[in-house]
């Protein structure tokens, strides 16, 4: 059994998700890809299993709050979870995770968006409000200033095959904003 916090499970997912688009889409060379993939999954599991968080962190439970309901919570209530004063929290939860609460929340959402715009039919609206984002125009900013392209290019371009299939860590698509919350 393993163990993974929920940073690490974000990045297999990802893996995971590449991994089926190649095994379903069978381009040139997909097994070459395919092998590829499952050596980066293995890799991502191996290296959170060399200091793997114990169930009993601090942050577990504001961790298993966020895979949860990930679309509505906010800084508030993060930091009553945690039962920290919010300045406190902010200081920690960029020391421990090297992103802003706000920066890991968007990075969720964003990656939570792209599956459902590769593996479901609902417009971009419907998908924007499920993952939280109230505001359609900075849903667009957002997944574009993470992704390169807007969530309808996203979407055409996996579906044709076209986009870039390397894998991004979700850190490389958190920005590196210093001191915002």
């Amino acid at each position: 059994v393993v163990h993974l916090d929920s940073y690490f499970r974000l990045q297999v997912e990802q893996l995971f998700y590449l991994l089926e688009n190649e095994l379903k889409n069978k381009r040139p060379q997909y097994l070459d890809a395919a092998w590829t993939l499952l050596d980066l999954i293995l890799l991502s599991i191996f290296r959170n299993e060399d200091s793997p968080a114990s169930p009993n962190t601090f942050w577990s439970p504001l961790l298993n709050s966020i895979a949860t309901n990930y679309q509505k919570i906010t800084l508030p209530n993060a930091v009553e979870i945690t039962g920290i004063s919010t300045r406190h929290f902010c200081r920690l939860f960029k020391r421990d995770f090297g992103c802003t609460f706000h920066e890991y929340i968007k990075a969720i959402r964003i990656q939570q968006a792209k599956h459902q715009l590769l593996y479901s039919t609902r417009s971009v609206g419907e998908i924007l409000e499920s993952v939280g984002y109230g505001n359609a125009c900075s849903f667009f900013q957002d997944f574009k200033n993470t992704v390169g392209m807007t969530p309808q290019q996203y979407r055409i371009n996996m579906q044709k095959g076209l986009a870039d299939t390397s894998v991004q860590p979700l850190e490389d698509s958190l920005s590196n904003k210093e001191g915002t919350t």
